[in-house]
């Protein structure tokens, strides 16, 4: 007898801790970041989320409008302080900044070669400093 209610508990219990909800991915654009997410990485991801959109809207030859500012990459809190700090990352930044100001102000006829500008300059800077996101920018050309 004391078998078979232990058995019944043991069954309950794992019947009760089973769920039928399948755990949900993330939303698209949003990633996990086991360290937490700095300022300048949100603003990152919804610069790429919003230059993936861009891309379309251009291949389409649609002027793509941009919601998100640019030079919010001067003043955004860094994972690295240090980083966003030197000369080269602010040199970095300028050439991305004047590159989406370009692409804002061209000709449709013009937007495929800024666009791609605008790509390089994401790449350039992340070549030189901060290599984890060159796969995902990759997606840009």
């Amino acid at each position: 007898m004391k078998l078979q209610i232990a058995v019944a508990v043991v069954t309950t219990i794992l019947l009760l801790s089973c769920s039928t909800e399948k755990p949900q991915a993330p939303a698209a654009g949003n990633f996990i970041n086991p360290n937490g997410s700095s300022e300048l990485a949100v603003l990152m991801n919804e610069l790429f989320a919003e230059a993936e959109t861009a891309k379309q809207k251009i291949a389409l030859g649609e002027k793509p409008k941009w919601k998100v500012d640019a030079k919010k990459i001067l003043s955004a809190a860094a994972t690295e302080p240090e980083k966003v700090a030197s000369p080269e990352y602010k040199a970095f930044a300028a050439s991305y900044i004047e590159s989406v100001k370009m692409l804002k102000n061209c000709s449709p006829a013009e937007a495929p070669q800024r666009f791609k500008m605008m790509a390089t300059a994401c790449m350039n800077c992340h070549n030189a400093l901060c290599p984890g996101p060159r796969k995902r920018i990759q997606k840009l050309f």
